[in-house]
């Protein structure tokens, strides 16, 4: 694993062995800053099925190591349909007709994720919106420049995802966005088929250890940034072969060994 300071490259050596010629984004914690809108958005989530409400986000942050389904099931908010008032509340019925949910959403999460969406929206609407990360455009340029391929998979819906590459002034930097990945190993598979890439030449960057999980279960390369959702510690316990504390830091790592 190759560590890199934010403040020091003097000591950064090149990356042995690596060949990178296809670059696969995360989106969330990544490229885009869309943690205060998620923190909200949960809240109201919470609110409205009669939960505790996260009070403080600065608290909220270090604590974050879930996936979205552990978090509110860790929260009571079970895949299932025994709290049929939560079923009902979500679904805006006048009585808990159990048939009629299943029938329009499926699942009692896929009801949840619709509700968490739409809570999201009214977030950004409001103006609590994400924003880039400060070095993201110039950190993406500078791949592009090298002659690189650049793609995002998120579980983001892939609407949510070109409208914020459009506002953050990046889209025309990416050759293919995919949206709404549950399933990142099967995603980074088909999007390496896709794009023409074989995964040993591909690197897919991520700020959880479900995206380092997912990049060495696909046979890609792996590069965690520490700007997102999970913190250094765990990031580095799942071994990436980058782990770095901005994008301009891979970027230059990928410079350096380009050089040699």
């Amino acid at each position: 694993m190759v560590l890199a300071s934010n403040n020091d490259f003097k000591g950064v050596v090149p990356i042995e062995g690596m060949d990178v010629s296809f670059c696969v984004f995360d989106w969330s914690g990544v490229i885009s800053d869309d943690r205060r809108p998620v923190f909200a958005a949960n809240n109201t989530i919470l609110e409205k099925l009669g939960h505790p409400v996260m009070k403080d986000y600065d608290d909220w942050l270090p604590t974050v190591k879930l996936t979205v389904q552990d978090f509110w099931e860790a929260r009571g908010i079970e895949d299932d349909w025994r709290g049929k008032e939560a079923g009902r509340v979500l679904a805006g019925l006048g009585d808990d007709d159990r048939k009629t949910i299943t029938h329009v959403y499926g699942s009692f999460f896929d009801l949840l994720f619709a509700n968490y969406k739409a809570a999201y929206e009214e977030e950004v609407r409001s103006g609590n919106s994400s924003v880039a990360y400060a070095d993201a455009k110039s950190a993406l340029s500078r791949i592009k420049g090298s002659g690189r391929t650049i793609a995002v998979l998120s579980s983001h819906p892939a609407s949510t995802l070109l409208a914020e590459a459009e506002r953050y002034g990046v889209a025309g930097l990416l050759s293919k966005v995919v949206g709404s990945a549950r399933e990142k190993v099967e995603g980074l598979a088909n999007m390496c088929a896709y794009m023409g890439f074989v995964p040993n030449k591909t690197l897919y960057t991520g700020d959880t250890i479900y995206d380092v999980r997912a990049g060495k279960g696909a046979g890609c390369a792996t590069a965690a940034v520490t700007t997102g959702y999970h913190l250094r510690p765990a990031l580095e316990a799942e071994q990436p072969d980058i782990l770095v504390g901005s994008l301009t830091e891979l970027v230059a790592l990928l410079e350096i060994t380009d050089a040699h």
